[in-house]
C-alpha cells in the first residue's frame, strides 16, 4: 500500500491560517470549533494557502474603514471569489473576483459581520456564464475533462492489500457512470435513483455548476472506499490523520472532531489507494 501521506499537510495549514487571520483581526485566538470546520474544509477541497490567505486579505480591505471585527466565517465568501480567480487563472480565463463576490450571499452564521453589496436575482448566473455556470465557450472543454476523469477511475485498478477490491471496484466504476452521465446530459441520478446529493457548495458557484456534481460524486466514492478498507489499513491511515488534528481536539467539540477525522481519513485516500484526483482543473 502506498505511504498514507505521514507529510498530511492538515495541521500546518490549520495553523497558518489561524495565524493569517489573527493577524489580520488582531488579539488572542478567535477561531471556534464552526471556525475549524470551515478551515479543514478548505484545505479538503484542496484551496491553496495562499489562495485562503488572499481571501482573508481581501475581506478584512474591503471592511478596513468599517467598525467592528470580522470573524471567519465572514471571510468565506472572499476565500471562494479568490479561489475561483485562481481556477479561472489556471484554466487561461479572465479574472472575476468583484462579479462572483458580488453574486454570492453571505455565509450562514455570519449575521452582523458581511459586507454589504449588490446582489443579482437568486439563481441567476453571472454576465458570460451558462446557468450551469461553465463559460459557454468552456462547455467541450469541461465534457472533455469529465470523460476523462470517468476513463481514469475505469482503469484504477484497488489495492487488494489496502481495500476489499469488489466493492472499491464497484464504488468506482459506479462514480465513473456518473461522471459520464454528467457529460452527456447534466446533473447524473444516484444509484438509488433519486436526485444526487450535492456536497456544500461554496456560495460562489451556482447550483448547477458542474464542480458542485462532481465534488458530490468524489465524497460519495471516497465514503464508500473508507468503508472497504482493510482494518490494518483503516488503522494505519486514520491515527496519520489525527496527528496533525491532535493540537486542535480540544478546540472542537467530540461531534466536530470526529467529522474532522473522517473527513481527513477521506482526504488521505486518493493518495492512499493511487486514486485519480477528480477536479475539472487538472491539479497536474
Amino acid at each position: 500500500m502506498p505511504d498514507p501521506a505521514p507529510d498530511d499537510p492538515s495541521g500546518q495549514f490549520c495553523r497558518e491560517v489561524e495565524r493569517a487571520f489573527v493577524a489580520r483581526r488582531g488579539g488572542a485566538s478567535v477561531v471556534s470549533p464552526a471556525d475549524w470546520q470551515l478551515i479543514l474544509d478548505w484545505e479538503r477541497r484542496g484551496i491553496p494557502l495562499p489562495v485562503v490567505v488572499e481571501g482573508i486579505r481581501r475581506a478584512f480591505d474591503r471592511r478596513a474603514a468599517a467598525s467592528g471585527r470580522l470573524g471567519l466565517r465572514a471571510c468565506a465568501r472572499s476565500v471562494e471569489a479568490a479561489f475561483a480567480d485562481h481556477r479561472r487563472r489556471r484554466a487561461g480565463l479572465p479574472e472575476t473576483a468583484a462579479a462572483s463576490e458580488r453574486a454570492a450571499p453571505p455565509p450562514p452564521g455570519a449575521s452582523g459581520e458581511s459586507e454589504t453589496a449588490d446582489t443579482p436575482p437568486a439563481g441567476a448566473a453571472p454576465a458570460g456564464r451558462l446557468a450551469s455556470g461553465v463559460p459557454s465557450s468552456g462547455e467541450d472543454a469541461v465534457r472533455a475533462r469529465l470523460l476523462e476523469l470517468a476513463a481514469g477511475l475505469r482503469a484504477w485498478r484497488p489495492d487488494a492489500s489496502a481495500v476489499e477490491p469488489e466493492p472499491a471496484a464497484a464504488a468506482a466504476s459506479l462514480a465513473a457512470g456518473r461522471i459520464a452521465d454528467l457529460a452527456a446530459s447534466g446533473p447524473p441520478a444516484s444509484a438509488s435513483g433519486g436526485a444526487t446529493r450535492p456536497a456544500a457548495r461554496p456560495e460562489s458557484r451556482p447550483e448547477n455548476d458542474p464542480e458542485n456534481h462532481l465534488e458530490a460524486v468524489e465524497d460519495e466514492l471516497l465514503r464508500s472506499l473508507a468503508d472497504a478498507l482493510r482494518p490494518a489499513a483503516s488503522a494505519a491511515i486514520t491515527a496519520a490523520a489525527a496527528e496533525p488534528l491532535a493540537a486542535f481536539r480540544r478546540r472542537m467539540p467530540p461531534s466536530g472532531y470526529r467529522e474532522a477525522l473522517a473527513a481527513a481519513v477521506r482526504r488521505r485516500l486518493p493518495r492512499a489507494l493511487a486514486l485519480p484526483a477528480l477536479r475539472l482543473d487538472d491539479p497536474a
